[in-house]
């Protein structure tokens, strides 16, 4: 066989070899195009199990990031008020402070779901974080104030509502105004009928208060 001869059967082995990759690396596409929301599935499938939502008396949602974290006062006062027949709106307890993308997405079906169910009133991002000092020694609950939705004079009322309980009650639109979660919960309820979405923050003392936490969570139900 002649040198071009060669260089001729060399091409075209190679040719041969680019088109069995690119329709393996097609079809390879394709299943992962299959397989994607079967994943997206599982991954809610996943959080049911290790995340749970609790249907309340009270049209809204409360959703607590540290809900389901051994030790942590959100989950020692979630506990506490189970099965008393408190008036309390649904929650939606899991383990991930950080609010991750994929915790994010799956909370957001759930959420999505509930409502198509039955309409709310308002959607809460509940968290606790040991503030300043000269805040902490008060029973502080921070109203975040860079993502949310709802009627200013409505918010106005809620926060009066919380003063009454005899809690400090301030807002911010900085580190305490909101997380990735809360934005959201603002980006969906844009396209609701006048839906109250806060991130709502407790200090330290105020989370470890079981009593005055239940109070919070029943002073939802005139919303």
């Amino acid at each position: 066989m002649s040198s071009s001869n060669k260089q001729s059967s060399l091409f075209q082995e190679i040719e041969r070899a680019e088109n069995v990759l690119e329709r393996t690396l097609q079809k390879l596409f394709d299943i992962h195009n299959v397989l994607k929301p079967v994943e997206s599935e599982l991954f809610v499938d996943d959080f049911s199990s290790n995340g749970t939502l609790t249907p309340g008396a009270v049209r809204g949602i409360v959703c607590a990031p540290t809900g389901l974290i051994k030790g942590d006062p959100i989950n020692f006062v979630l506990n506490q008020a189970t099965g008393k027949g408190l008036n309390l709106p649904s929650m939606i307890k899991y383990a991930d402070r950080s609010e991750s993308p994929e915790t994010c997405d799956a909370i957001m079906k759930i959420i999505e779901s509930q409502v198509v169910r039955s309409p709310v009133s308002f959607i809460f991002n509940l968290r606790w974080s040991q503030l300043h000092i000269m805040n902490d020694k008060e029973n502080t609950i921070i109203m975040g104030m860079r993502y949310r939705t709802g009627r200013l004079e409505d918010i106005e009322k809620f926060s009066n509502r919380l003063e009454k309980l005899g809690l400090q009650v301030l807002r911010d639109e900085g580190e305490f105004g909101g997380g990735l979660l809360t934005f959201r919960i603002m980006r969906y309820a844009q396209n609701l009928d006048n839906v109250m979405v806060l991130e709502l923050t407790l200090s330290q003392s105020l989370a470890e208060n079981s009593e005055k936490v239940i109070e919070i969570l029943e002073a939802t139900s005139f919303l």
